[in-house]
């Protein structure tokens, strides 16, 4: 990905980090949204919650917004189950040799719980996420932390991954 592309899906990903944690603190969780970035700049969010049961059918959406001629890249915003592993890691290569099964985060205790932002564009693609701290019932969002998509993290997921013309 070229620097100046890098910095511009950087700024938009702190620009919504910023817009997700004022709707976390006010109503207590972030919806599922898709932010679509055009060629002037304009972005439409487009709201996923009626498809949270079916993310087969919020995979096929994701993919059909992404091959509109007019969008150039977008973002999907969720809350979301992660679970690292370090694929230089005894464990990641077991995983990644297909030696040992992988797991769902769902299903992990190891699993963490963040704001996912996932970027994807015709010119690279970024992810970004940020721990969701819980302590009683209360629930903060903890600091925006950016990892290259491919470089040094691999996702995987109905939800990312999605492919442009």
């Amino acid at each position: 990905m070229k620097p100046e592309m890098r910095t511009k899906l950087e700024e938009i990903l702190e620009e919504l980090y910023k817009i997700a944690v004022g709707f976390f603190d006010e109503h207590g969780a972030q919806p599922p949204v898709l932010v679509l970035l055009t060629e002037t700049n304009a972005q439409r969010i487009v709201d996923l919650r009626d498809y949270v049961e079916d993310k087969e059918l919020m995979a096929s959406m994701i993919q059909a917004y992404q091959n509109q001629d007019e969008v150039l890249g977008t973002v999907f915003v969720s809350e979301a189950w992660v679970l690292v592993v370090d694929v230089n890691s005894e464990e990641g290569k077991r995983i990644t040799e297909g030696k040992t099964p992988r797991i769902a985060p769902s299903d992990s205790p190891d699993r963490e719980e963040v704001l996912f932002f996932m970027a994807e564009t015709r010119g690279g693609n970024l992810a970004a996420q940020a721990p969701i701290l819980r302590k009683g019932n209360k629930a903060t969002i903890g600091k925006l932390v950016f990892s290259p998509y491919g470089e040094g993290g691999e996702f995987e997921g109905r939800l990312v991954g999605g492919t442009f013309r």
